[in-house]
């Protein structure tokens, strides 16, 4: 903490750290305002600006989201006399922020068995809903049927055909499906009908943009 008057050029420069107030009897000082129309009384400010005479200063809403903890510039501002203060303090620890970007990790296993039936060619065993980056990796055994091996073909995201493998019966299949829309499965033999085993493990993270100011949140 220091005196009013050395301070404030040093808040100028470093306007974007949130401050504490302190008044000539020692007391941190508060004030009440209003963001976009709750009421609430904070410690914390946002230096604005001074004159010969006064300091302008945004009230700052303390907040918490997932444990992290920071301060939101709210509607408020205030202006002090510079006689009515002893000196303040700056809060670097602490950000100011008016949007978040909350990361949720994730990971998913899907297993399961395909099939074609007898006078079809093809099946598609996944289609991507994800609208977020993922990485994937898969692994696809051919069990039953009369065709030496099967075709698997992958699809980029904006559906054209990518990369085409051939499986072989009973032979385990791995290969990455990340940045992928589709995967499809084919046979030759219309006439009979193939069996086999797939298994798709997904991980990537899901990101939440919070507007402060704002009900509305953004998933991208």
């Amino acid at each position: 903490m220091g005196m009013i008057d050395n301070n404030v050029s040093k808040l100028m420069v470093n306007h974007v750290k949130p401050i504490l107030i302190y008044s000539k009897k020692g007391k941190v000082v508060e004030a009440y305002g209003c963001d976009h129309g709750q009421l609430f009384c904070t410690t914390y400010f946002l230096f604005l600006g001074k004159d010969q005479d006064c300091i302008t200063l945004r009230l700052l809403v303390p907040m918490s989201i997932c444990g992290y903890q920071f301060f939101k510039p709210s509607e408020s501002t205030i202006t002090i006399s510079k006689t009515c203060l002893m000196g303040i303090q700056n809060l670097s620890s602490v950000g100011i922020h008016s949007n978040l970007i909350i990361r949720y990790p994730f990971s998913d296993c899907l297993k399961g068995e395909f099939s074609i039936s007898e006078g079809y060619s093809e099946t598609t065993i996944w289609q991507s809903n994800v609208k977020y980056p993922f990485k994937g990796n898969a692994t696809i055994v051919y069990r039953n049927g009369t065709d030496p091996f099967i075709y698997v073909a992958l699809y980029s995201l904006n559906n054209k055909l990518k990369t085409l493998y051939k499986v072989y019966k009973n032979v385990p299949f791995s290969f990455d499906f990340t940045k992928k829309s589709k995967i499809v499965v084919s046979k030759n033999d219309l006439d009979k009908k193939i069996t086999g085993d797939f298994r798709f493990d997904l991980s990537g993270e899901l990101k939440e943009k919070i507007h402060l100011n704002s009900a509305e949140n953004q998933l991208y």
